[in-house]
């Protein structure tokens, strides 16, 4: 597994020369098993970058040595190719033995795109001469993730823009991150690139609504912007209807990125179905009983604020509202704790033609999540075994074949987090989540706040007067300092959006 270190540490021969300059286009100098295994034959490895700083260390450190007696023996690394070479001082250069240490060299067949997005465990990969298909496969991937991050970096929304902008980033990044998670038995794509452009896309979506957020709920729900505005396109579709049947369908805690795994496993033309797949912003704190409930009630949550308690009220929230849409209690229906075994409790729901308007929690996805001890990449690897074991295809088909049109999204999504430190709220905080505390009182929560100056207080718009917010920011969590969790709660891009997608029988 280490055999392209091996060829990268051979040419490095003690007693040859007391400087090698190199030139290490891709920082292979870096990887810390080569950086062991250079300085257990005697080197120490300098990057030239600043130059004042080097000449500084070079003078006093080495060559001070070196009029001493010393044989010590440098490395000195030049990000570049070997012209790169000739940005170092004259004097180091005259008597420098010069290396060139590159990627292309080591693996001359495998393409350059694909060796662009490795790092050190990658190029271990390339070592186990994976097959031809393989290697094709990989660099189509490589390939169509690099022409979405091209395409991402290019045009993020900035500034004053429109939901509709952060929308389509939203499907966009969920492309990469379903890419980036697609085949966990190959090399990580383009880590590096990704994490830093993760942290620019939540910064400036995160100062996006904290700006625009309070305007969302009282757009037009036609078509869809909030979650709570689903069951109102829902009772539109049945407008004029009078044999129309609706399900919704929440895969609760779903991302987008996760919806994307699930869907590469389904096949709904087969089914003689249309579809069509939009986005929609969950409520803040992106917690289920905020975001969940106001779904399934079609308003916002200061509406039902005597519920924010639990979940136990939505059954009748979701009755509520298609009473008010002209619907009687006989023809609303409601069922959770649905997505692996039996089908028997949804199929009797179906099968029960009075049935117009149906609700279903299908919370497989949440207890993943609740269960995920290796982040965002495991999570991927048990929605696809999930989604691969036919339960939703099956109820999909089902729901169609009964004539019902099928509205499947998400209460929030989630993403992976690391801790910034744990909350000492003791019994202040009315709801302590991972991302997200709930005070009753706005003097307890700017003293938490005060203790955090990384959170944010949540300005609370569309929560009833006494929920008050305290989120972590970014990609935080109230955990223990690094500590590494998937969760949900507060504002990020992952969180917030949400796909909306409509299956509708072919007519």
């Amino acid at each position: 597994m280490s055999r392209w270190r091996d060829a990268v540490v051979a040419p490095f021969v003690a007693g040859l020369a007391r400087v090698t300059a190199v030139a290490d286009a891709d920082g292979l100098l870096r990887d810390e098993e080569v950086s062991r295994r250079l300085a257990a034959r005697g080197f120490t490895v300098l990057t030239y970058d600043d130059p004042i700083a080097f000449r500084l260390t070079y003078e006093i450190g080495w060559r001070d040595a070196w009029e001493r007696g010393s044989d010590a023996e440098l490395v000195v690394r030049v990000d570049g190719d070997a012209l790169a070479l000739e940005s170092l001082p004259f004097d180091l250069l005259r008597d420098a033995r010069r290396l060139v240490v590159d990627r292309r060299a080591l693996f001359p067949d495998v393409p350059r795109r694909v060796l662009a997005s490795m790092d050190g465990p990658g190029l271990d990969w390339l070592t186990t001469a994976p097959s031809r298909e393989v290697l094709a496969r990989y660099d189509a991937r490589v390939s169509r993730l690099g022409k979405l991050l091209d395409a991402l970096e290019r045009s993020l929304p900035v500034g004053e823009v429109g939901h509709a902008s952060w929308t389509e980033c939203a499907g966009r990044w969920a492309e990469v991150q379903a890419l980036r998670y697609e085949d966990a038995s190959a090399p990580r794509l383009w880590h590096d690139r990704i994490e830093a452009l993760h942290d620019r896309i939540e910064a400036l979506f995160e100062a996006w609504m904290v700006r625009h957020f309070r305007e969302l709920h009282t757009l037009s729900p036609a078509p869809p912007v909030m979650v709570h505005h689903v069951p109102r396109a829902m009772a539109r579709a049945l407008e004029g209807s009078g044999s129309g049947r609706v399900a919704l369908l929440v895969l609760d805690g779903m991302a987008w990125d996760q919806w994307l795994t699930v869907r590469a496993t389904l096949d709904p033309a087969s089914w003689g179905a249309t579809e069509s797949t939009s986005g929609v912003f969950a409520w803040v704190p992106t917690t289920t009983v905020v975001s969940r409930q106001s779904l399934f009630a079609g308003r916002a949550p200061a509406r039902f604020a005597a519920h924010l308690g639990g979940t136990s009220g939505e059954p009748a929230l979701w009755r509520q509202f298609w009473r008010e849409n002209g619907l009687r209690d006989e023809a609303v229906a409601y069922v959770r704790g649905l997505g692996v075994g039996s089908t028997e409790a949804l199929d009797v729901l179906v099968a029960d033609r009075r049935v117009r308007a149906l609700g279903v929690v299908v919370d497989t996805i949440d207890t993943i999540l609740h269960g995920a001890v290796l982040g965002t990449a495991g999570v991927h690897d048990q929605v696809r075994l999930w989604a691969s074991s036919g339960w939703l295809g099956g109820a999909l088909r089902r729901l169609l074949a009964e004539g019902f049109e099928v509205y499947v999204t998400s209460d929030h999504g989630n993403l992976e987090l690391t801790g910034v430190g744990r909350v000492a709220d003791g019994a202040l905080a009315d709801v302590r989540g991972e991302r997200a505390r709930v005070f009753s009182d706005d003097i307890l929560r700017q003293k938490v706040a005060r203790a955090h100056p990384t959170a944010r207080c949540w300005g609370g718009e569309g929560l009833p007067d006494d929920y008050l917010c305290l989120l972590a920011t970014g990609r935080g969590a109230f955990v223990d300092v690094g500590h590494r969790v998937v969760g949900h709660g507060g504002v990020a891009l992952e969180e917030v959006i949400v796909p909306l997608v409509v299956f509708s029988p072919r007519e």
